[in-house]
């Protein structure tokens, strides 16, 4: 029997020190010429595209093929230089538990995640993580991050050639929109308060379990051995 464990980026597995949001009010500037800083646009869980989406509205711009491209090719090429400019950190626990879990034959782990794919991509690749990753649901296939879950689920099937139940299946994530995303999903679900949420208004979402952190490595792998 296997267990699939489908993690989620910004705020559980990494924090970027702010060069997401950076990156993405430069090439917004750049592109149409409004100076902008994102504050009040929702970041939160949220898909690439549902962010993208809120910033069109709100400066009355169309939402099309065209300007995603656009926007997101400036976005990742500034991506990267805003890494090398931040203060990044991976979150307590996260190296050491991503190589015990790939050595593991009973655990596959995925990404299930608002990133676009090639944003995810170079976020993980500065950290030395995307090596732990072979399949995932990204940002740029969906405005709604439940939409991720069967496409992640389908992957991993593939990829595997094995049918995970429901029960085997593990939404790990920072957020009430990870919560909810592995709820539809029919999955376990695994709040961490490394993000930008609190852990007690995580818990209000009753996730099958919640940690602070996941610097206690013994104990959150014992959730993957009952």
């Amino acid at each position: 029997m296997k267990k699939l464990i489908l993690w989620d980026i910004d705020g559980t597995l990494l924090k970027s020190g702010g060069a997401s949001r950076r990156a993405l009010e430069y090439s917004i500037n750049r592109i149409f010429s409004i100076e902008v800083t994102l504050d009040d646009i929702d970041f939160n869980g949220r898909t690439d595209l549902s962010i993208f989406k809120q910033f069109f509205i709100k400066y009355d711009l169309d939402n099309n093929k065209e300007n995603i491209l656009r926007l997101s090719e400036l976005y990742f090429r500034r991506l990267i230089v805003e890494l090398t400019k931040s203060e990044g950190t991976l979150c307590p626990g996260i190296p050491e538990i991503l190589e015990i879990i790939h050595n593991r034959n009973d655990l596959v782990q995925g990404l299930l995640t608002g990133n676009f794919e090639r944003s995810a991509q170079i976020k993980l690749e500065y950290f030395n993580l995307w090596h732990y990753f072979i399949f995932g649901a990204f940002g740029g296939e969906s405005h709604n991050r439940n939409d991720l879950g069967p496409k992640a689920l389908e992957r991993a099937h593939k990829t595997c050639s094995y049918m995970f139940p429901s029960e085997d299946i593990f939404v790990i994530g920072d957020t009430l929109h990870d919560i909810t995303c592995g709820r539809a999903l029919k999955a376990n679900t695994i709040g961490v308060a490394t993000g930008w949420t609190k852990a007690e208004d995580l818990a209000v979402h009753k996730p099958t379990a919640l940690f602070t952190d996941l610097s206690d490595i013994i104990s959150f792998l014992k959730i993957f051995d009952n």
